[in-house]
């Protein structure tokens, strides 16, 4: 039968109906009891229709948009939208899913998303679409138009001449918005939207609910509108008043939905439940102890892995560019834990809740300001909201839950109501901190750090090298919840500031040390407070590691305390001690530090265009963005966000990508042998072969050592290869592979030079583009097997720095990249000094001359990116720093779609062995605290014996 009218345009609406009528009259008159036809798709299974009447209705329901439905389901291919042109390219097919993206956005059932015999499809005998349909049918006919993405932040002004530009270059039938503004409002109909509410400019209170219409400030009396000049009457005569201070609310509920009814994440907001390794070690916040207690605590919520666990961060910026603080701007930013770890921590799924407006932060106020989230988080986690889940084509009720903030110090203080400043300044040791006033210094330290170190430990009752005293209280106890909740029973809600006079620091804290030279002890405890760092701040973690450094942190501070003076030793220094407690309980760091976030305010910064309404043009630019990410999803062949390739792309395959197109290059004799070696030792292809002539040596050589006859193999297989597959081949009409047979012919004469690598996750640079760089990449490292005399293998690594990347070409289809480097000896150049650390030294190389035996390249796989950092005691050695693979995660994945999740492993840190001596006579005292307030050193030796409590 004529199937055309399935093809037709959106504006022939009657030609598709009469074809539907056609259509159903056939179905009805050929089906087996006159009465009722099957739906013949796979998705619908049984369903029939019953009468002519309904299934006319289901096909036509909402409008002309839902043939595409009803056909996808039939495995008919939805057609693609063209606009005729005059070029050579005049048709040209629009093939990304714009269609499901306004489905997906709204909510709408997608193409495939029918919700079986349990969700049957109702309509109602209604006369025309109501006004949400109305507005959902404009945006599928906009759909329908060639999309033109704008990837450049430009101003609105120059957007709208760009559109006038556009509109009289397209051919006719293109249809474009005419200016920036009716583009900005498509946004709003695909739920793109925020709420603004007056506030008092004191910060008492939102002008909102039973509020929303008072002119003052209930609390304070302030007006809530800005005093206008007398310039101003006009706009006062018109009643047009400015608020004083307002704050812009993003509502969180469609944006929790939006991330399960796009087809394209909805499956990774249950990663952290259906992908995750569950094997006790720590690399996503679901491994950690906090999310684990909840989900004991509370199994309704836990039993559906789509409730979502959200952490809830706030920091205030200038959002002017400058290192001014005139202007601070506070906004609040969500983070959805559910999805994978190289997601959820990424600027496209961080989900701006409030922005709260200049030029005064909210301060301790904050909490006025948090009112809109507070409720719809109770809402969420009381009632939920029911969300389509577009992985599973199924309705769930959506619930969620906070987690944790993540703040700065001072921003920590405004949220959570401790201060964090003054004597009690841990928020972790709460009342038990112990803190000293410095007089002279103005200032609190935060000490007594023995107290955290065993009850038996020497440094207890050690009172020179300390504070003049014996340590014998315990560590303090963690707060518990109840007791948090005690303490804020009597917290008072009300803030007045206070006049605090400016005082200039007259003169320098007396706290002085005698010292001979910088210890060698110092010197470890700095480098074992490093190592505490980098093993904290890993991207897998183990609970026993982070036990591990716990224990040894609270010995590192204990040392630093006997060489620092005690004005070192503000609140920075004293938090360390229980940031690996804070580790165990709620998982790795990077995923509740200030990094992520800091870039994102920088972010928003650059969406600022009108200077006078700073907050207004991030909240515009943040939509836009949202808007656009959204949407970028749908967008195939378009490089977004969303898609974008990691920075050091080295093309999904274990070959690499080259940097450049490369410079044709005439290979010399030597150089093309030594490559040419090197490939041969290194192709499994040829490993048959190779052990053939190693065994050939061995017999021909019984009395030599490994050593000589691995060096032998090594100069004569590339000749004996070559030979022997020849021979083979003419006398015995032997049949090799084409590879063996090109690797046996040799490569060609003429290769490819390049600039720099990708490979393994790196960015590789020859040493000579490197000294143009501000960076360094030239670093190279790999591991190889070598034999001693005894023939037992042994493991060796190799430092160097890498001179040249060229390609060898044997045919148009064999080709091989080789890095060649200057290699360290490891015999002279390579040592480990007291301190643990690997140096290497650039006098001493490998190979000086060059010649055929020497060995300097490597194939670009093998390749491991490393760091030197010049010795500063002594320039001839440089210390070796390892680099880990950015935003590559170990995470075992089972998606085999995803890149090899192999982490090149790095060292473990090197412990020190911070010595732990107690001074007991000045002979033995490298200095003695001297002068300062409230600290009194005993030198006698009538010291009190303590009991120690079990």
């Amino acid at each position: 039968m004529d199937k055309s009218w399935i093809d037709v345009q959106q504006t022939d609406w009657h030609r598709y109906e009469d074809g539907v009528d056609r259509f159903l009259d056939f179905a009805f008159a050929n089906s087996i009891d006159k009465t009722r036809i099957y739906c013949p798709c796979k998705l619908c299974r049984n369903r029939y229709f019953k009468t002519r009447e309904e299934a006319s209705e289901d096909i036509k329901v909402d409008g002309f948009w839902e043939k595409y439905r009803i056909w996808d389901k039939h495995g008919e291919s939805r057609p693609a939208t063209a606009y005729q042109g005059t070029g050579v390219n005049s048709n040209v097919a629009i093939n990304d899913d714009m269609f499901g993206m306004i489905n997906e956005a709204i909510g709408a059932p997608t193409a495939n998303s029918g919700l079986g015999d349990d969700c049957p499809i109702e309509s109602e005998n209604v006369e025309g679409p109501n006004d949400e349909s109305a507005k959902f049918l404009k945006l599928l006919q906009d759909a329908e138009c060639p999309l033109y993405p704008v990837l450049s932040g430009w101003t609105n002004k120059s957007f709208d001449l760009l559109l006038e530009l556009l509109k009289s270059s397209y051919p006719d039938g293109v249809s474009l918005p005419d200016s920036f503004y009716k583009a900005q409002k498509l946004t709003a109909d695909l739920g793109f939207t925020y709420k603004t509410w007056d506030a008092c400019p004191n910060n008492c209170m939102l002008f909102r609910n039973e509020d929303e219409k008072l002119k003052k400030c209930a609390i304070c009396g302030e007006s809530r509108y800005k005093e206008l000049g007398d310039d101003s009457n006009d706009q006062q005569s018109m009643g047009k008043k400015v608020p004083a201070k307002q704050v812009r609310y993003f509502p969180l509920k469609p944006r929790l939905q939006r991330l399960f009814m796009s087809s394209k994440t909805a499956s990774y907001m249950k990663w952290h439940a259906e992908d995750r390794t569950k094997d006790d070690v720590l690399r996503h916040p679901a491994d950690s102890l906090v999310w684990k207690t909840l989900d004991e605590k509370f199994p309704d919520f836990s039993s559906d892995s789509r409730n979502v666990r959200l952490g809830l961060a706030a920091d205030g910026f200038n959002p002017f560019r400058t290192m001014s603080i005139a202007h601070s701007t506070w906004p609040v930013v969500l983070i959805p834990y559910n999805l994978p770890p190289w997601m959820c921590m990424k600027q496209p799924f961080f989900i701006l809740s409030t922005l709260i407006d200049g030029p005064k932060g909210p301060g301790n106020k904050i909490d006025v300001f948090l009112q809109p989230l507070i409720e719809e988080l109770k809402e969420l986690w009381h009632e939920g909201v029911l969300t389509y889940d577009a992985s599973t084509n199924q309705m769930f009720n959506l619930r969620a839950m906070l987690l944790w903030t993540i703040n700065d110090f001072p921003a920590y203080a405004n949220l959570s109501s401790w201060s964090t400043k003054g004597a009690k300044a841990c928020p972790c040791c709460n009342k038990n901190t112990k803190s000293s006033w410095l007089k002279h210094g103005r200032k609190y330290c935060y000490m007594c750090h023995r107290r955290f170190l065993p009850r038996n430990h020497k440094f207890r009752k050690d009172k020179v090298s300390f504070d003049g005293k014996q340590e014998w209280d315990r560590a303090p106890n963690r707060c518990s919840g109840t007791e948090v909740k005690r303490q804020l029973q009597n917290v008072l809600t009300e803030y007045k500031k206070k006049d605090l006079r400016k005082r200039k620091r007259e003169e320098l804290e007396k706290n002085t040390a005698a010292r001979r030279a910088l210890p060698k002890n110092v010197v470890e405890a700095l480098i074992e407070l490093a190592n505490f760092f980098r093993q904290l701040c890993s991207k897998v973690n183990k609970p026993s590691d982070l036990k591990d450094i716990q224990e040894r942190i609270a010995l590192t501070l204990c040392h630093l305390e006997k060489m620092f003076p005690m004005s070192f030793f503000d609140i920075m220094e004293h938090l360390p001690i229980h940031l690996a407690e804070e580790a165990l309980i709620a998982g790795p760091v990077q995923f509740r530090w200030m990094y992520p976030i800091e870039r994102f305010l920088f972010t928003l910064k650059e969406y600022v265009r009108n200077r006078a309404h700073p907050e207004a043009s991030i909240a515009k630019g943040y939509l836009m963005e949202e808007c656009m990410t959204f949407c970028s999803r749908y967008l195939d062949e378009v490089e977004t966000k969303s898609n974008r390739p990691d920075r050091n792309y080295d093309g999904g395959t274990n070959f690499g990508r080259r940097l450049g197109k490369g410079v044709k290059i005439h290979l010399d004799d030597v150089s093309r042998a030594q490559a040419h070696k090197y490939v041969l030792m290194n192709t499994d292809a040829v490993t048959p072969f190779r052990n053939q002539h190693l065994q050939l040596l061995v017999d021909q050589w019984p009395n030599r050592n490994n050593h000589y006859i691995q060096k032998l193999h090594g100069g004569t297989f590339h000749k004996w290869f070559k030979n022997y597959v020849m021979t083979e081949r003419r006398i015995h009409n032997r049949v090799f592979s084409d590879e063996i047979i090109a690797l046996a012919r040799g490569p060609h004469e003429d290769g490819l030079r390049f600039k720099g690598y990708f490979i393994n996750g790196f960015r590789f640079r020859t040493k000579s583009r490197d000294k143009k760089k501000s960076t360094q990449n030239s670093g190279i490292m790999m591991d190889a097997t070598t034999g001693d005399n005894n023939r037992q293998p042994i493991e060796e690594r190799f430092y160097g720095v890498l001179t040249d990347v060229i390609q060898i070409r044997y045919t148009n289809h064999l080709k091989f990249v080789l890095f060649k480097g200057d290699w360290i000896n490891n015999r002279m150049g390579l040592k480990k000094d007291e301190f643990k650390f690997t140096l290497v030294n650039f006098n001493h190389l490998l190979y000086k001359d060059n010649v055929i035996e020497d060995e300097p390249f490597i194939l670009t796989e093998q390749a491991r990116q490393v760091c030197y950092v010049q010795d500063p005691s002594d320039p001839n050695w440089h210390v070796v720093l390892h680099m880990t693979v950015r935003d590559l995660f170990d995470m075992y994945s089972k998606d085999s779609s995803r890149r090899p999740t192999v982490v090149p492993q790095v060292e473990l840190y090197a412990r020190q062995q911070l010595d732990e001596t107690i001074y007991q006579n000045d002979e033995e005292v490298n200095w003695v605290r001297e002068g300062v307030d409230g600290t009194e050193v005993d030198t006698s030796d009538n010291d009190v014996e303590v009991e120690m409590e079990e």
